[in-house]
Formats: C-alpha cells, structure tokens, sequence
C-alpha cells in the first residue's frame, strides 16, 4: 500500500500523516510563546510534515504577538513559509488568508 505523504501541489492535507503527528504538531504550536519554540517546532517537522496551516498559524503569530524576529525567524521559518506560499491554492484559502 503506498501512502501520499504530499500533495501533488507541494502541501500536506490533516490526513496525509498520522493522526499523532498532526495533532502533535497542533499541540505544540498552541504552546509556543516565543520564537525560539516556534523555530524548534518548524526544525523538527518541517514543511514535509506540517499542513500550510500550521505553517501560516507560526508565521501570524509572530506577526500578531510582535514576538522577536531571531536570525533563526529569517533563516528557519521565513524560508519554508516562502516555499510554501508558492504552493497554495484555491483548496488551502484559510492559510492563505493567515499569511496575509
């Protein structure tokens, strides 16, 4: 049985993983205050794991929160919400919508 790990657009769907791992992600990134967890979260999942939303919702909440922008903001999370923005379509309007 072969499973789809990543859209053929280049984004993950809340179902392309375990169910663990999502909701892991989810938990983690509700729990981060500051932009060096935020950083770890995207290190240790990266964009082959996470959904364009949970992507975004670290993105905005940095924005929103006025958190620090650490050289690990511009090197870790800029790049990969940039790879991931490339991506998105009419199918992912919500992190789209986040990232604006």
């Amino acid at each position: 049985m072969t499973l789809r790990s990543i859209h053929a657009r280049g984004y993950n769907n809340f179902n392309d993983q375990c169910s663990r791992i999502f909701h892991e992600i989810n938990m983690m990134l509700m729990n981060c205050k500051n932009t060096p967890n935020i950083v770890y979260v995207y290190q240790r999942y990266g964009d082959a794991v996470m959904t364009p939303e949970q992507i975004m919702f670290g993105f905005r909440y940095i924005g929103i929160h006025g958190l620090e922008k650490t050289p690990d903001f511009w090197n870790v999370i800029l790049p990969t919400v940039k790879k991931q923005l490339k991506t998105l379509d009419r199918q992912t309007t919500n992190a789209l919508k986040q990232c604006i």
